[in-house]
This record gives structure tokens, sequence and C-alpha cells, in this order.
């Protein structure tokens, strides 16, 4: 995922419902974090479903 130029870091418990080889706009909720190493991202924290549109 990315936004705005900078990537997204999704978690496996939210990444496993896409395949590997696509890309998706998928709206989400995320957080800017520094990890361990002192590197600073965004990591998506949620999904935001969005609802079929109606006909």
């Amino acid at each position: 995922m990315s936004t705005a130029g900078e990537k997204i870091s999704v978690p496996p418990r939210l990444a496993k419902k896409f395949s590997v080889d696509k890309r998706y706009d998928v709206p989400c909720l995320d957080i800017r974090r520094t990890n361990r190493q002192g590197l600073t991202g965004w990591r998506a924290v949620n999904l935001i479903e969005q609802e079929a549109p109606h006909a």
C-alpha cells in the first residue's frame, strides 16, 4: 500500500485477503511509527470496508 508516494506496511493478518501479484486501492486506517531500527514509516492497523454501489 502507499499514500502520497510513501509505502504503507501491511501486517500479515490484514494482507491475507489480497493476492501478492496484484495492486489494490483500499482505504485504511494507518499510523506513522518508528520501528526498533529507528526507521519511521506508515503501518496499516485496519482496513476500511466499502459498501458495494447500489444499482
